[in-house]
C-alpha cells in the first residue's frame, strides 16, 4: 500500500489551479494527485501536457452534477473498503489479531456496511467499530 497522501484538486485548469496542480506534481514523491476536469474540448488539450505525469489521475466529470460526485463518492469508498480489507487480511495472515476503528457514527455504519457482518449492529454513539476476520468472514461490532 503506497504511502503517499492523494490530493483532489478542482479548478486544475484555471491559473491559480495550473500552478496548484505545478507545485503538488513536483512533489509526487510524497504526493498522488487526483484532479476533477470538466471534460470540455479546451480542458482536454489543456491536460494533455500533463497526461503522462505517473503521479497524476484525471477523473473527467463536473462539480456540479450529483451524478459526477456520485460516482467519485462510490469510486473512493471501494478503494478505502478495499484496503481495509487489505489490511485485515494480511494482519490474519501474519498472526495479528483485531483492527480497532475509531469512527463517527455515520462512518461506522458505512464501514459495518461494506464489510457485510455488521447487519443489525446498533451504532448508535459507537465511539469505535472492532472488525475482526476470522480467514473466511469479516464481524463488526460497534463499542
Amino acid at each position: 500500500m503506497s504511502s503517499q497522501k492523494i490530493i483532489f484538486l478542482t479548478g486544475a485548469t484555471g491559473t491559480m489551479g495550473e500552478e496548484g496542480l505545478k507545485q503538488i506534481l513536483s512533489r509526487s514523491d510524497r504526493f498522488r494527485l487526483r484532479v476533477l476536469v470538466r471534460p470540455s474540448a479546451k480542458n482536454k488539450d489543456f491536460m494533455t501536457r500533463y497526461q503522462d505525469h505517473p503521479a497524476l489521475e484525471v477523473v473527467w466529470g463536473d462539480l456540479s452534477s450529483y451524478e459526477d460526485m456520485v460516482e467519485s463518492y462510490e469510486d473512493a469508498r471501494e478503494r478505502l473498503v478495499g484496503a481495509m480489507k487489505e489490511i485485515c487480511e494480511e494482519t490474519y495472515a501474519r498472526g495479528g489479531g483485531n483492527i480497532l476503528v475509531v469512527s463517527s457514527e455515520l462512518a461506522a455504519q458505512l464501514l459495518a456496511e461494506a464489510f457485510g457482518g455488521g447487519e443489525g449492529v446498533p451504532m448508535n454513539n459507537a465511539e469505535s467499530v472492532r472488525i475482526t476476520f476470522d480467514g473466511s468472514a469479516f464481524r463488526v461490532q460497534a463499542r
